[in-house]
């Protein structure tokens, strides 16, 4: 399993930070989906606020085109009103979620590019599933609705696409596999992400 992940939070942060996550498991037919995922983060530069934003509506963008692949969905929710509470909820998410890779084949955090082989995966049997986290701080009161079906995702989404570039202080994009010769079983996204729902 892989991971590519882009990250920048902001110490600036004033007034109310909302902590969004929305998380998608799509069939491996949207195998593109990863190829463009990793272009995303192996060109942009995540040292700017213009970096920032175009990791953010690039993948938003990847992911409202793949609709018919969507088969599961969770989003997340919370408000904090120091920096402090809002950096530590940003950061325990993003640990929790890079915990559930064996490897990280892919990372750009603050401009700085590390990238490992990937092994190739002999063992393909029944893996058809692939899975996308989108961690956003966002300064002011933010809303996610509940994911139960595909409207519910491309809603969750297109609201993060929405949200104004200077009010965004830290992003976070996963997505396992990281090859786009590979995925994840059912029971492989089931075991990690407990949490989605099929829809």
């Amino acid at each position: 399993m892989g991971v590519a992940s882009v990250i920048v939070y902001s110490s600036t942060v004033q007034n109310r930070t909302s902590i969004l996550q929305v998380q998608v498991g799509l069939s491996a037919k949207a195998r593109s989906l990863q190829k463009e995922l990793t272009e995303i983060a192996s060109t942009t530069d995540t040292s700017t606020a213009k970096g920032w934003n175009i990791i953010l509506e690039e993948t938003v963008s990847s992911l409202l085109h793949h609709p018919h692949c969507y088969l599961h969905g969770y989003s997340s929710l919370t408000h904090h009103w120091t920096v402090g509470s809002a950096e530590q909820q940003f950061q325990r998410l993003s640990k929790e979620e890079r915990l559930k890779f064996d490897v990280e084949t892919l990372v750009n955090v603050n401009n700085i590019k590390r990238q490992r082989a990937v092994v190739p995966n002999g063992d393909k049997g029944d893996k058809d599933r692939i899975v996308v986290t989108v961690l956003v701080a966002a300064q002011g009161a933010h809303k996610l609705p509940t994911i139960n079906t595909t409207d519910n995702v491309k809603e969750a989404l297109q609201y993060l696409a929405d949200i104004s570039s200077s009010k965004i202080k830290g992003v976070e994009v996963l997505w396992s596999p990281q090859d786009e010769t590979d995925s994840l079983s059912v029971e492989e996204l089931l075991e990690n992400y407990p949490q989605m729902r099929r829809i």
